[in-house]
């Protein structure tokens, strides 16, 4: 079973043309009953929906791959599958919120949670028993009933969907260099591919780094934090910190019990980003707001404090060195814990918080609590005749599928390639 074009493709196709009010009508039914079908008929609402994606857009990291186009502008040129993958499974049930009647949403964000579920790697109310709509349950509504029977048969079906022939294929197609022999230079990669892939399941300590080998005297690595390097931009020389900075990082120091705080002269060299273990990069609020081009955000993290998860956006990241011992750490900015009620009644796909501003907001933590990059992008309401105001809440969105992201052969995490 495919669960890529089946959850990427073909049920978002149904569920848009339910919204939209595109799929036929029978006698005796009556679309003027479709109370689901929000756009129907109100261009000015779906054009508004469409101008909300744009506008979260810019708040997806570079690392989560393309980002989706305006649905109501070009989801007939070509959508791809991990566009509805951001835009309906990542995005949708925010945006939706303000848009479906309740009941609907509720129902939507069942799926997305179960579609979310079965899409890791580590494991009624529309048809409403009319004939005339007999044509709601298409093939791909009956096929999610055989996901979760399969995953117990066979394992996680996203470890074998068609996102990894695809992508093998784009890695591939990438790496030829001559327009002569495509074939049989094709070939040839494939080969030296399977030879990599056998050392590296043979020898799993063998690191193979893409594109060559680059300078890193401009990079920083830790033995106390294997796996996290500080890259470029770094501070030529120490900056103090602010006070509600300075504050924050007196409170971690004390937790840890380092000496000579009192004598430490409040001077740190801030670094812009971070790599982490899982390929991605996360950038810092210090190195993009001194950036002019408008760039996908990048910042914000997922983090362990105190055995909890918490959502924060990186201010900067700086080292503090005790003798032979060098401690990498992170000023975050935190975002506040979701609101219960709704990350209950959406089946835990609504995560929205508020930014925490002021001292009690900053909190210091190791790079190592720092598990992935992730989006936070704004909560926006959408009046009947096409309006758009943001709440000033924030929205929480993972990447899908970060645990296989590096498969990409690194294009999925370039840094240089997250223009808005």
């Amino acid at each position: 079973m495919d669960i890529m074009h089946l959850t990427t493709l073909n049920d978002p196709d149904l569920f848009l043309k339910l919204f939209t009010g595109k799929l036929n009508v029978y006698a005796p039914d009556n679309k003027s009953t479709w109370d689901w079908a929000i756009f129907y008929k109100n261009n000015a609402l779906w054009n508004a929906h469409g101008e909300t994606v744009v506008r979260a857009v810019p708040f997806l990291p570079s690392s989560f791959g393309r980002a989706p186009r305006d649905p109501a502008k070009k989801l007939n040129t070509g959508y791809k599958a991990w566009e509805f993958q951001q835009y309906l499974y990542g995005l949708g049930p925010t945006l939706f919120r303000h848009l479906l009647p309740r009941k609907y949403w509720l129902n939507f964000c069942k799926l997305v949670a179960g579609v979310r579920i079965l899409q890791r790697h580590s494991i009624e109310l529309y048809y409403q028993r009319m004939e005339s709509r007999i044509h709601f349950v298409r093939q791909s509504v009956h096929l999610l009933t055989h996901i979760g029977p399969e995953t117990f048969r066979a394992g996680p079906l996203a470890c074998y969907a068609q996102w990894t022939l695809e992508t093998a294929i784009g890695n591939l197609g990438r790496e030829i260099r001559q327009d002569r022999d495509i074939f049989a230079n094709l070939t040839q990669r494939a080969i030296i591919r399977a030879q990599v892939n056998a050392l590296c399941a043979r020898f799993p300590r063998i690191k193979f780094e893409v594109g060559g080998v680059s300078s890193q005297s401009n990079t920083r690595e830790f033995e106390e934090a294997i796996g996290y390097v500080f890259k470029p931009r770094c501070e030529e020389y120490p900056s103090p910190l602010t006070e509600d900075e300075f504050a924050a990082l007196k409170i971690y120091w004390n937790r840890q019990g380092w000496p000579n705080r009192d004598s430490w002269p409040n001077a740190i060299c801030r670094w812009a980003k971070l790599q982490l273990p899982n390929g991605q990069m996360a950038r810092s609020i210090w190195h993009e707001s001194n950036i002019t081009v408008k760039l996908r955000r990048t910042s914000c993290v997922e983090i362990i404090h105190n055995n909890s998860t918490r959502i924060g956006n990186v201010q900067f990241y700086f080292c503090i060195r005790f003798g032979d011992t060098r401690h990498p750490l992170a000023m975050i900015s935190l975002f506040s814990p979701p609101d219960a009620n709704i990350l209950s009644d959406s089946s835990g796909t609504v995560y929205l918080c508020d930014p925490m501003t002021g001292p009690e907001g900053l909190l210091v933590v190791p790079v190592t609590s720092i598990l992935s990059v992730v989006s936070m992008f704004p909560d926006m309401h959408v009046t009947q005749d096409g309006h758009i105001s943001e709440t000033g809440k924030f929205s929480l969105m993972r990447h899908a599928y970060i645990g296989l992201a590096p498969l990409s052969n690194g294009g999925l995490f370039d840094d240089d390639d997250d223009t808005v």
